[in-house]
């Protein structure tokens, strides 16, 4: 008996608890349409009844618990009463959610957990939506959260048009925590195919006489006069490199590789490095010149990176240099970068990537 009475409390409870959740989405004259759907799925989103739109909020109440809740474990319950529900509640669902993450009028707690449902839900129609919250929200609190359920779908559908939205934020946002969130699911997809094996760590720093010796070596390549090819004071750099006693071959290679890392010195110091490294044979660096390849935001660097481990690939013929450059060319929009990659993968190169 007090079993069967309890049953009709929770459910009034919980329909309490609805009505103070975002509502204006089901007030008539009120909604906004839901966007266009992406690919192949070209309908629109039907508009949620009133009984829908109440049962939706019902399963969406444990997403905007009490403060010093956990959320994500509620998500997750979120997503998968969802997933048993019937069309049309999944339809009110999303609906919420859409337009949610699209009221700026709202919480941040009321809007970002919804990028993730609909994320988890796997609903690609909503890409369009939390591709505009990850390039152009104000809160950082909004485009992390967007990158972090595009990531998501990108690694379970490796649509091209997500991965390109990604690479954009990760250029253009100046948010640590955005581009964090970006390069965790693009490194799992992007990481080379076959491992590095057998190479040796980044040399250690040098002794202060060997570093000022390779200082003043390549700033021969820095001070360059104007006019003159930067190319020739490259390749006399490496001629003076190879006649060099190892210590000093050792504190070239190290500062160059401190070089291409630091990002805050200028594209004319950090370039020439990548060059030196190649054509000074030390095959060692293949590593860091494959992560400035995938993952350098400075279009140069990614270029000169592409032509270095291009010409190693020439001599080595390896298959991590390999894959990294096909990798490389499926996913950087920057055509020179992957005319770069061309000349050096040939008929391998992916089907329309040099366009």
């Amino acid at each position: 008996m007090y079993r069967s009475c309890r049953l009709p409390i929770c459910v009034l409870c919980l329909i309490v608890v609805s009505s103070l959740l975002p509502c204006s989405v089901c007030a008539d004259g009120q909604q906004s349409q839901p966007p266009e759907a992406v690919g192949e799925a070209a309908d629109q989103l039907p508009r949620p009844d009133e009984a829908h739109c109440q049962a939706a909020r019902i399963l969406l109440a444990p997403i905007w618990p009490a403060p010093g809740q956990v959320q994500y474990g509620a998500i997750d319950l979120a997503v998968r009463a969802y997933k048993q529900s019937d069309v049309a509640t999944q339809y009110a669902v999303i609906w919420l959610c859409l337009t949610s993450i699209r009221d700026k009028t709202l919480a941040l707690p009321d809007r970002w957990p919804c990028c993730y449902v609909i994320g988890r839900c796997g609903y690609m129609r909503g890409v369009p939506d939390l591709i505009d919250v990850m390039l152009h929200d104000e809160e950082e609190a909004m485009r992390a959260p967007a990158a972090e359920a595009l990531g998501e779908m990108y690694e379970s559908t490796g649509k091209a048009t997500i991965r390109d939205a990604l690479l954009e934020a990760r250029k253009t946002d100046r948010s640590k925590r955005v581009r964090d969130a970006i390069d965790r699911h693009l490194k799992r997809i992007a990481a080379p195919v076959a491992p590095v094996t057998h190479v040796a760590p980044v040399p250690n720093p040098p002794d202060g006489v060997h570093r000022r010796s390779a200082d003043a070596l390549l700033r021969r390549i820095w001070s360059a006069e104007p006019g003159k090819p930067k190319f020739d004071a490259i390749d006399a750099v490496v001629e003076e490199y190879m006649r060099s006693d190892a210590a000093t071959q050792h504190a070239v290679i190290w500062l160059c590789l401190t070089y291409i890392k630091d990002k805050g010195r200028t594209l004319p110091d950090r370039w020439p490095c990548c060059y030196v490294i190649d054509r000074s044979m030390y095959v060692q660096a293949m590593p860091d010149l494959i992560d400035v390849l995938l993952y350098d935001e400075a279009e140069t660097m990614r270029a000169v990176a592409a032509e270095a481990l291009g010409e190693m690939y020439k001599s080595t013929t390896s298959a991590t240099i390999r894959e990294a450059l096909l990798r490389a060319a499926q996913l950087d929009k920057s055509k020179w970068v992957r005319d770069t990659i061309a000349k050096y993968v040939g008929r391998d190169m992916p089907a329309g990537a040099s366009q």
